[in-house]
């Protein structure tokens, strides 16, 4: 009898063990689908700067089971789930690395490094400006000094024939 209940006891356990496998591979399946709305693609949920590319095994490694798990025959029904969550993942969002590239001008980087960018366009445009302005003010402070002294300057106007 006692062997009985340890059977029993063992069947229980593979049983919750393969249910608590079952629903993580459902909830990473959910999660997986919420940061894909968030951000218009798949990326590495520590990097989003990271594109990855999302397959079964993607999901099994995030739901934290073997790659095995969803080859396994008694597991056929849920491979086909997500199979099929797969595919409509893929028509419907960038979830590849080279579709993805697109997508990931959305990012906080992206932006901050462009600004970046256009910062020091415009630190060395003003760089440029100051000293073309001092420019002009030297030659300005020049004509006047040889106007002052009599010096006779003769305007050549424009280089337009008119």
């Amino acid at each position: 009898m006692s062997e009985r209940k340890a059977g029993d006891a063992l069947a229980q356990y593979h049983k919750d063990r393969s249910n608590k496998a079952r629903n993580s591979i459902i909830a990473t399946l959910r999660m997986i689908e919420a940061e894909i709305v968030e951000r218009g693609y798949y990326c590495d949920p520590d990097d989003p700067d990271k594109p990855r590319r999302l397959s079964l095994e993607e999901v099994q490694r995030r739901a934290g089971v073997s790659t095995a798990y969803l080859r396994n025959s008694r597991h056929a029904d849920l491979r086909e789930i997500v199979q099929d969550w797969l595919h409509v993942q893929k028509e419907r969002f960038a979830t590849a690395k080279p579709d993805a590239a697109e997508a990931r001008r959305d990012t906080i980087r992206f932006y901050e490094k462009a600004l970046a960018e256009v910062a020091a366009e415009a630190l060395h445009w003003r760089a440029t400006k100051a000293a073309q302005e001092k420019r002009i003010a030297d030659l300005e402070a020049q004509i006047e000094a040889m106007s002052d002294n009599g010096d006779r300057i003769v305007s050549l106007g424009s280089k337009r024939q008119k």
